[in-house]
């Protein structure tokens, strides 16, 4: 692959990445599917069973440990998502759409967890979302697409507060982006 007229060397090894239908392996266990990309990279057992095990605990899905894809809710199989790339400790992590099957609680629920976990691991985060709402509340900066290219970039100053949607803040933003993306498409 080249870019900028640059070839591309090798695989970059700390990104991990979170699908909108989750991309878990249906014959796989939820610990199982956990683990995958550390037994991966070789990391010795006790290591990955510590690794597993805590990102469970803090994604609240410990319980489901044996259970498999099939007997999840939507919000526990996006969890269990997440748990598999953050066991990976990346310092990009790249989610497409993550809540966009979710009913609007659960979205909410995991869209906080998103913002809980960026907070205790400091990491890159590129998220793909078609939410004014969910881009507000996540990103840090907005940047507005229209048909594979950037339109427009805005910064977010109320980016990582967890009340934010509770606020005229979060409102304002919303019709910043809004009018922004509006505003693309009579130029076009």
């Amino acid at each position: 692959m080249i870019v900028k007229e640059e070839p591309i060397k090798g695989i970059r090894k700390d990104t991990a990445l979170i699908l909108q239908d989750y991309g878990l392996f249906p014959w796989k266990t939820v610990w199982q599917n956990v683990s995958l990309g550390l037994q991966v990279r070789g990391i010795d057992r006790e290591q990955e069973r510590q690794l597993v095990e805590d990102i469970l605990k803090e994604l609240g899905i410990e319980q489901c440990k044996h259970k498999y894809p099939m007997e999840l809710s939507g919000g526990q199989k996006q969890r269990v998502g997440i748990a598999r790339a953050l066991a990976l400790k990346p310092d990009l992590l790249l989610m497409d759409e993550p809540s966009s099957a979710l009913d609007a609680i659960t979205k909410e629920h995991l869209q906080n967890l998103i913002l809980k976990i960026y907070k205790a691991h400091p990491m890159t985060i590129m998220m793909v979302t078609h939410s004014i709402e969910e881009a507000v509340f996540l990103g840090q900066k907005i940047i507005i697409m229209n048909e594979g290219r950037i339109r427009t970039i805005l910064d977010n100053p109320y980016f990582g507060d967890e009340y934010l949607r509770n606020k005229q803040n979060f409102y304002n933003v919303c019709l910043k982006v809004r009018q922004a993306m509006n505003s693309g498409e009579q130029n076009e």
